[in-house]
């Protein structure tokens, strides 16, 4: 590409992160969950994929604020770490469903699909860690004409 399309093109991921991280702060602020570690509110983060590459990356805190290690959870092969730690694993092994550009709001703390499915997950109630984005997402697709969720929900137990 020439100069002047990269810089539209680096304008448009800029306005397109700005978005994420407007919709990534929305799903932290309204998240009900009580934070005693830290580790779910370090475990939240927006990209933005180009051609398969990411390109942009905003987490919700610009530092990691997890006062000591989660556990995991040894009969589902999760190792113990930070919220940031599973981030760094998660953007590791990430691959968007499209090879234009793609952005992703996530929160991957393994325990999340846990909380969110409430009693079918085996708790007495149901919290919001992430589902309650997909007003926003709809409301940002709007804004960009021909573009498409490919998903909101629980995959491989994160919240994305």
């Amino acid at each position: 590409m020439g100069a002047l399309a990269d810089r539209v093109l680096n304008k448009f991921f800029d306005k397109l992160i700005m978005e994420g991280f407007r919709i990534l702060n929305y799903a932290a602020r309204t998240n009900d969950t009580l934070a005693d570690t830290n580790n779910m509110t370090d475990a939240y983060a927006t990209a933005v994929y180009y051609q398969g590459k990411r390109v942009r990356t905003r987490y919700y805190s610009p530092f990691p604020d997890a006062t000591r290690m989660h556990n995991g959870w040894k009969k589902h092969n999760i190792q113990a770490g930070y919220g940031r730690g599973y981030l760094s694993t998660f953007f590791r092994n990430f691959k968007p469903t499209t090879n234009g550009i793609c952005l992703i709001v996530v929160n991957v703390i393994y325990y999340s699909s846990i909380l969110e499915a409430g009693k079918q997950g085996g708790i007495g109630r149901r919290y919001h860690i992430i589902s309650q984005i997909s007003g926003e997402f709809t409301k940002l697709q709007s804004k960009f004409k021909g573009s498409d969720i490919v998903g909101i929900g629980i995959d491989r137990g994160r919240a994305v």
